[in-house]
C-alpha cells in the first residue's frame, strides 16, 4: 500500500500544478481537440456544475493548506492538462523488476503563444520521465517524438496527443513502447508508435489502411499499449484501436476493433481479430458513429493480455444497454477469445434488490478502471446513475448515485458498492470546455494481488462552524477506498484531501 499512497500523491500532485499552469498562461482551450469518442446508444454522463466557493478571479487558489500527511513534490509542468487525464490513455505506469516509475507527457511551450521559442518542450512532442524512487525524484525529460524533426517530411505525421507507455527490461535496459494519436489542420489521422531504450528510437506512423479490400481509418484517440519478450527472447508491442471504413458510412462495419503490432519496430502491422469484429456489435444508425469503446488493455500474467471494451454486445441483449466484455491472449496477441460479456440481468438484480427501477437506472464506464489479476479474474469500477422508485422520479437528493465494483471471480459476474457520490462532476472554466474525465475514477490493485484500491474526485459540502449553515458543492476533493481481494464488501471512503483550498 506504501507504493500505492505515493502513486496517489503523485498523482494529485500533477493535477494541481497542471492545473496552476493552465491558470497562469490563460489556456484558451478551445484551440485543443478533445479527445475523439463515440456516443453509442443510451449512454449516460454526469451533470457538470462548479464548486460554489469558485470566484471570478480565481479557479486555483494558491494559498498554505495542510492536506493530511502528503507530501506535494512537482514533478513537470504542461500548458494542456487535457491530453493526460483522459481515460483513453495510461499515461503512468509502474516497472516492477526494476522498481520504476514512468510517465509519458506533452511538452510545455505552445508556439501559438510563444513563437521565439526555440526548443523541443513544445506541446507538439511527447517525452518519458521516470523515477526508482517512487516519485521522490524524476529524471529530466527525455524526448521521444519532434514533431519538427521526426517526420520524413513536414506535417506528414502531425502532431502528437493523449500518448500512452508501457515499460519492460529487454537487454538488460528499461525500454518503453510509447504511442499517441496524432491531427493536423484536418482533424485525426493516425498514430505515431515507437520504442525507446536510452539510445535508440526508431519511429512507425499508421494511418489508413486496407484490409481485405477495404481501407481503414482509426476510429478514437485511444492509445493503450503493451509491450514485452516473447518466448524469452525478442521485444514486441502491441496497441489497440477503434477502426472504421472512409467516413464511416457503412454502418454494419463501423464498430470493428483493431491491434496495430511490431516485433521489429520497423513497422506495426494492423488486424482486426475476428472476436473483434463489427459483427459482435449491434449496427449503428448514424454514419459517424460507432457501438463500442475500448476501456483498456493489460497483462494479467506476464503472458496473457486482457482487452476490456463497453458497447452493445449483440450476444447479451437488450441493445438498449451497454455491457462490458472481455477478451484476453495468452500468446501475444497472436489469437483472442470470444468476448465474455457481462448480462443485463446482473445490473436489473443489483438495482432492483436496493429498491430502485432498474429502467431507469444507467451505468457510466468512463474512468480508468480495469483491473486483472494472476487468476484470470478482473474487476472494474464504474458508476451508476439516477432512478425511479415504483416508477415515480425521485428528488436529486434521493436518486441513486452510486460507484460500484463490476466483477468476474471463478467464472460469475457480480456488482459490489464502492461509495456514493454526488452525481456531479467538475465543471472545467470557461464554459467553452467540457470535462472529459468525469470522477477521475481509477482502479489500482496490490502487486501482490490482496487488495484493490478505488480514487475519485467528487464534491464536498461545507458546514460553517460558526452558524451551522451548510453551504452544498462547495469544493471539489480526492476521495479512495480500499478492499481485500477476498472480502465481500468494500470499507469506508475516506477523503484525502480534505481541503476548503483546493478545487
Amino acid at each position: 500500500m506504501k507504493f500505492l499512497r505515493t502513486f496517489l500523491a503523485i498523482f494529485i500532485t500533477i493535477f494541481l500544478v497542471f492545473c496552476m499552469n493552465l491558470i497562469n498562461s490563460k489556456i484558451i482551450f478551445a484551440k485543443e481537440l478533445p479527445a475523439k469518442k463515440f456516443t453509442f446508444p443510451y449512454m449516460y454522463q454526469p451533470k457538470e456544475i462548479a464548486p460554489a466557493n469558485l470566484n471570478a478571479k480565481f479557479y486555483f487558489k494558491k494559498q498554505t493548506n495542510t492536506i493530511q500527511s502528503f507530501n506535494f513534490r512537482v514533478l513537470d509542468s504542461l500548458m494542456n492538462a487535457y491530453s493526460y487525464f483522459t481515460d483513453s490513455q495510461q499515461p503512468f505506469v509502474y516497472e516492477r523488476k526494476t522498481n520504476t516509475l514512468i510517465t509519458i507527457k506533452r511538452g510545455y511551450f505552445d508556439l501559438d503563444t510563444t513563437p521565439t521559442y526555440q526548443g523541443t518542450n513544445t506541446k507538439d512532442n511527447i517525452f518519458v520521465l521516470t523515477s526508482t524512487n517512487l516519485g521522490q525524484q524524476w529524471t529530466a525529460p527525455a524526448l521521444l517524438f519532434d514533431s519538427k524533426k521526426d517526420p520524413p517530411s513536414p506535417n506528414q505525421y502531425g502532431t502528437a496527443r493523449y500518448p500512452s507507455i508501457y515499460g519492460f527490461v529487454y537487454d538488460n535496459a528499461l525500454t518503453f513502447v510509447f504511442t499517441a494519436p496524432t491531427n493536423n489542420a484536418t482533424g485525426w489521422f493516425g498514430y505515431i508508435n515507437g520504442l525507446y531504450n536510452g539510445i535508440d528510437r526508431p519511429l512507425y506512423f499508421n494511418g489508413a489502411f486496407n484490409l481485405q479490400g477495404t481501407n481503414y481509418g482509426w476510429a478514437g484517440t485511444e492509445s493503450k499499449i503493451l509491450g514485452g519478450i516473447i518466448n524469452g527472447t525478442d521485444p514486441f508491442g502491441i496497441a489497440v484501436g477503434g477502426i472504421m471504413p472512409p467516413g464511416g458510412a457503412q454502418w454494419n462495419n463501423n464498430s470493428n476493433i483493431a491491434y496495430r503490432k511490431t516485433l521489429t519496430f520497423d513497422k506495426w502491422d494492423p488486424t482486426i481479430p475476428p472476436e473483434w469484429a463489427s459483427s459482435v456489435f449491434e449496427p449503428v444508425t448514424q454514419d459517424s458513429t460507432r457501438s463500442c469503446s475500448i476501456i483498456d488493455l493489460k497483462f494479467g500474467t506476464d503472458s496473457i493480455m486482457y482487452l476490456a471494451v463497453v458497447g452493445n454486445f449483440v450476444s447479451q441483449a437488450p441493445n438498449t444497454r451497454v455491457k462490458l466484455g472481455v477478451s484476453s491472449s495468452a500468446d501475444f496477441g497472436a489469437n483472442w477469445s470470444n468476448f465474455i460479456v457481462s448480462s443485463n440481468k446482473l445490473l436489473t438484480d443489483y438495482v432492483t434488490n436496493i429498491g430502485f427501477d432498474p429502467d431507469s437506472v444507467y451505468m457510466d464506464y468512463s474512468g480508468k478502471g480495469f483491473v486483472v489479476f494472476d487468476n484470470g479474474d478482473f474487476s472494474f469500477a464504474a458508476t451508476l446513475y439516477d432512478g425511479a422508485i415504483g416508477g415515480v422520479s425521485q428528488p436529486d437528493s434521493l436518486k441513486l448515485k452510486q460507484i460500484v465494483e463490476l466483477y468476474y471471480e471463478g467464472g460469475n459476474w457480480g456488482i459490489r458498492k464502492i461509495a456514493d457520490v454526488s452525481g456531479y462532476v467538475l465543471a472545467y472554466l470557461p464554459s467553452t470546455a467540457t470535462n472529459q474525465m468525469g470522477y477521475e475514477l481509477q482502479l489500482s490493485r496490490t502487486y501482490d494481488g490482496n487488495k484493490l484500491l478505488c480514487k475519485w474526485v467528487d464534491f464536498t459540502d461545507y458546514t460553517d462552524p460558526q452558524t451551522g449553515q451548510i453551504t452544498k458543492y462547495y469544493t471539489t476533493d480526492i476521495y479512495i477506498n480500499s478492499k481485500l481481494k477476498s472480502s465481500s464488501s468494500w470499507g469506508q471512503p475516506t477523503n484525502v484531501t480534505n481541503s476548503e483550498i483546493y478545487d
